[in-house]
């Protein structure tokens, strides 16, 4: 999630063998303490270079990927790839959203 060229990278892991923990992608959650009345989050947001993004609420799992009816939408366009990154970012630097452990 770094835009063009930032110096900054992202840290692989030893053990990345699996969907629970692939190397280089870090996964960050919404506590339920954060939210309020009975807030819930589904959606799932990439973003690849600062360039596209997708948005869906799939999940990576054999069980919804064989059963569940789920979507998802590839956004090829820089500026707002940027934006929904730039969001995240403010999220995480304010706390609403934490590191997964």
């Amino acid at each position: 999630m770094f835009r063009n060229g930032a110096s900054e990278r992202l840290r692989s892991t030893a053990s990345c063998a699996t969907w629970s923990s692939p190397c280089g992608i870090h996964r960050w959650r919404w506590p339920g303490d954060q939210r309020d009345g009975n807030g819930v989050l589904h959606a799932k947001l990439l973003v690849v270079d600062g360039h596209r993004a997708l948005v869906g609420s799939a999940n990576l799992t054999s069980k919804a990927l064989a059963h569940n009816l789920e979507v998802g939408a590839v956004i090829d366009d820089p500026d707002l790839a940027w934006a929904l990154e730039d969001h995240l970012r403010q999220l995480m630097a304010t706390g609403v959203l934490q590191p997964s452990e």
